[in-house]
């Protein structure tokens, strides 16, 4: 997945860096209704573990910009 992430600097938290450019990506639309979003997959393109990723995806659907299926991944929602 080459998204164009940045590395995440060390002046916020991993978690904060992968939540402000996931929101980001959402927000312009870097992804497609439907999408689906795998940790693992956002975890090397970040270059981070998956604890960041996993807490910054739960952000994301606590927001209702995500929706997280029953193995962890991600979906990105329809907008209407």
């Amino acid at each position: 997945m080459a998204l164009g992430f940045e590395p995440i600097s060390g002046r916020i938290t991993v978690q904060d860096g992968v939540y402000q450019q996931l929101r980001h990506a959402l927000m312009v639309g870097s992804f497609d209704p439907g999408q689906v979003l795998t940790i693992a997959s956002l975890a090397e393109a970040f270059g981070t573990s998956n604890m960041p990723v996993r807490e910054a995806l739960r952000r994301l659907a606590a927001e209702n910009a995500l929706e997280i299926s029953q193995n962890g991944s991600a979906c990105v929602p329809a907008v209407t």
